[in-house]
């Protein structure tokens, strides 16, 4: 029987992905695979998947004919994976000891759907909330990581539901942690972070943000209208409008603070807006200028620490 089988997408990562192969492989969990999906990578590293690992048993390697981001690929290793459960890894992210194996085995223990590592948050093991109100309070404060790794899920779980990875190049993982953190029967939250975000310069948050403010808009746009769809096939969440309108708030203030404020340490505001007026201009018409007005204060308002 295969435990877990551990995705990675792999693209453009040629300087940084063995040593996060190396840090799976020494993970102490028996019965694993390890899915590669190369995203038409330009720096050689699909082939270099091919020369280090084509021969080993426990690997297996995809390779996209064009590239069309994470989420996507995320998908490919997802409707190949033959694992119990499965787990998302960035490819050049570090699993550091144990990190399979405990998750693996709470979620043996509790016949989980999903289990999360949630940091310092909690000191001991916690089941999810059972009712939609404390599950979106929870992601809204805070008390979630909604990234899509950090956690192991029951393969069988995402297949009966259809869960898969939104076509968007931003945001796609934080619409899958919310979509799995709600729609999972049981779930379990346990403490500590033994899975290390590595930010390169090549990551896709990094770099010149200006750049990306377009997609970054369109991403944020997009996430909105399948956030509405989650919620609309959510039977306990038919008339649940407040919660609905926290989570689109939690969209919009994790967007502002994890790109746009960061795009504005780099840029003028007057640049930002004239890169993203067309789109906005597109989708609201008459009332961009209100949309953008609104932007351009949540960019330049200082948070509390």
């Amino acid at each position: 029987m295969i435990t877990v089988s551990v995705i990675v997408p792999v693209y453009n990562k040629r300087g940084y992905f063995e040593q996060t192969m190396e840090s799976i492989f020494a993970q102490d969990l028996p019965g694993k695979e390890i899915i590669l999906v190369d995203d038409a990578s330009t720096d050689g590293s699909g082939e270099l998947c091919e020369t280090l690992y084509s021969t080993r048993p426990d690997v297996r390697i995809f390779h996209q004919e064009r590239n069309e981001g994470a989420g996507i690929a995320r998908n490919v290793g997802l409707r190949a994976a033959r694992g119990r459960y499965v787990a998302f890894v960035d490819a050049d992210d570090i699993l550091h000891p144990g990190y399979l194996r405990r998750l693996y085995e709470t979620a043996i223990l509790f016949h989980a759907d999903v289990v999360a590592e949630n940091g310092t948050a909690i000191d001991c093991q916690t089941i999810f909330p059972t009712s939609l109100e404390e599950r979106c309070n929870l992601i809204f404060m805070g008390g979630y990581l909604t990234a899509a790794y950090y956690k192991v899920y029951r393969t069988a779980f995402l297949r009966k539901y259809g869960i898969e990875f939104r076509p968007i190049t931003f945001l796609e993982d934080v619409l899958f942690g919310i979509e799995t953190f709600l729609y999972a029967d049981k779930g379990v939250r346990i403490p500590g972070i033994l899975y290390e975000g590595v930010s390169t310069p090549e990551s896709i948050c990094r770099g010149n943000l200006l750049s990306k403010c377009p997609a970054y808009i369109e991403s944020i746009l997009k996430a909105c209208d399948y956030l509405e769809e989650i919620f609309h096939e959510l039977p306990e969440a038919a008339e649940e409008n407040r919660e609905r309108e926290r989570m689109l708030l939690f969209l919009m203030r994790l967007s502002v603070e994890n790109h746009f404020r960061e795009a504005a340490k780099q840029h003028s505001i007057e640049e930002i807006n004239a890169a993203i007026a067309p789109i906005l201009q597109r989708e609201f018409g008459a009332h961009a200028v209100y949309v953008q007005t609104l932007l351009d204060w949540c960019m330049c308002i200082k948070v509390p620490s």
